[in-house]
């Protein structure tokens, strides 16, 4: 009994470990030292976004919002009051959108985002960072790495993670 349980453990690990890739995204460094990286959503809108540990959701700020609504791909899903980096509070729409993906490779899938009622920093917070977690900020090359991203099938152009 002890053996067979010790199989299908060890089947288990495999079949996990076997589907666990690293995916390097490439940062840009600000003048002030902050860290970027692009993320596409819906599949065809790319944009930059301030990684930001201390926040706990992605955050878009008022025009790419409105440049996403222009595809109907939104849905409004409630109301938060999020404390600002100056701290502050602001009450920020939530909206569901249909993907989000950390770079080329990396598909969080269905993510809900908070929406400034102005102009601002696209912040890449933990509710994104921590479905993609393990991950690392690498000094040189300057890139984020993530080893827990899923895996989606939605078209050709999500299943193209790079395998390393």
């Amino acid at each position: 009994m002890k053996i067979k349980l010790l199989l299908a453990c060890l089947l288990i690990f495999m079949n996990t470990s076997a589907q666990a890739t690293d995916v390097n995204v490439p940062i840009d460094k600000s003048q002030s030292g902050s860290l970027y990286v692009e993320a596409v959503i819906n599949s065809d809108i790319r944009s930059q976004f301030l990684v930001d540990t201390g926040a706990g959701m992605i955050t878009l700020n008022r025009e790419l919002f409105e440049e996403i609504s222009k595809s109907g791909k939104v849905e409004k899903t409630g109301e938060i009051a999020a404390r600002l980096a100056n701290g502050k509070y602001e009450t920020m729409n939530l909206y569901k959108i249909q993907s989000f993906s950390i770079g080329e490779n990396c598909n969080l899938g269905e993510m809900e985002v908070a929406v400034m009622k102005h102009s601002g920093r696209n912040i890449l917070g933990l509710s994104a960072l921590s479905i993609a977690a393990p991950f690392a900020v690498h000094i040189e090359p300057l890139e984020l790495v993530l080893s827990g991203c899923p895996f989606y099938k939605n078209s050709a152009a999500e299943n193209r993670i790079s395998m390393k």
